[in-house]
């Protein structure tokens, strides 16, 4: 049976899910990384159009979810 929530919204909920084992490092530095360059913009078509759609959707959500997660221990 699979999920219909995707795993960006399960993370932001606090289930027990390990949304790193779903980005690659990689993914997620340049995502971090954009977020800063491009001034942390709404939406995610911003990021999809920096990366030229070389990461997708998804993975975009879920490293923003994170870091948005991060941000907000701070």
């Amino acid at each position: 049976q699979t999920c219909a929530l995707p795993i960006s919204k399960l993370y932001a909920e606090n289930e027990d899910v390990d949304p790193m084992k779903y980005i690659s490092k990689a993914d997620f530095k340049a995502i971090e990384k954009a977020k800063i360059e491009l001034k942390n913009p709404e939406g995610l078509k911003p990021y999809f159009e920096h990366f030229e759609e070389a990461i997708d959707y998804g993975t975009i959500r879920l490293a923003l979810a994170v870091l948005e997660k991060e941000e907000a221990k701070v």
